[in-house]
């Protein structure tokens, strides 16, 4: 779900900031860059805050009896660097928006 939610951040990203160039509205493509910036930090700080708060009702609720205790230091370990798993979708987006295409495919 968090992968999905950086794509659809991305995607979101890059068709404004494609519409701004095209309309060759330098100014509101930048705002649209920096504004899904801010956006995927404030998502990715509050997302990680609110997981790793819940984390162990969250796995307990789906299920996970004895090993409990590893799933919630492998959920610290991965929510804690939410912000770059949602960042690099979003990311990625921009630079595919602004013409760089090559740039973001060195990830894959």
């Amino acid at each position: 779900m968090v992968i999905g939610l950086g794509n659809g951040l991305g995607a979101g990203a890059n068709s404004l900031i494609s519409w701004c160039i095209g309309a060759k509205n330098k100014k509101g493509s930048d705002n649209a860059a920096i504004h899904s910036i801010i956006l995927t930090i404030t998502l990715s700080v509050v997302l990680t805050l609110f997981i790793l708060i819940f984390l162990k009702d969250i796995l307990l609720t789906m299920g996970a009896g004895e090993s409990l205790t590893l799933a919630v230091q492998y959920g610290q370990i991965v929510f804690g660097g939410l912000i770059f798993l949602i960042f690099t979708s979003v990311a990625s987006g921009i630079l595919r928006a602004e013409g760089d295409v090559k740039r973001p495919c060195m990830q894959c």
